[in-house]
């Protein structure tokens, strides 16, 4: 299929990861974005950790301004706290 993105990202977990997109960004592949993070989430929840994962769709195109990174801020900082496996 082609996909291996979500393999690499999978390797993440559980640590928390925010994956921030934009719905008008065609040079990023939106679609592609969304299925890669559909597979990785699964390793998430394989690792006891779904929610530290997450995709924030942002509205505009490939560029991102100071109120996009105030955002990403935020949604960052809600992402739970993951304990390390030991």
């Amino acid at each position: 299929e082609g996909l291996d993105q979500h393999l690499l990202l999978g390797r993440i977990a559980p640590r928390r990861l925010l994956l921030i997109q934009a719905r008008g960004d065609a040079w990023a592949n939106p679609e592609g974005v969304r299925a890669v993070a559909q597979r990785a989430r699964a390793a998430w929840r394989r690792a006891g950790a779904a929610g530290g994962f997450a995709l924030r769709w942002r509205e505009g195109g490939h560029p991102m301004g100071s109120q996009d990174w105030a955002l990403a801020i935020e949604a960052a900082r809600a992402l739970p706290s993951v304990e390390p496996p030991r």
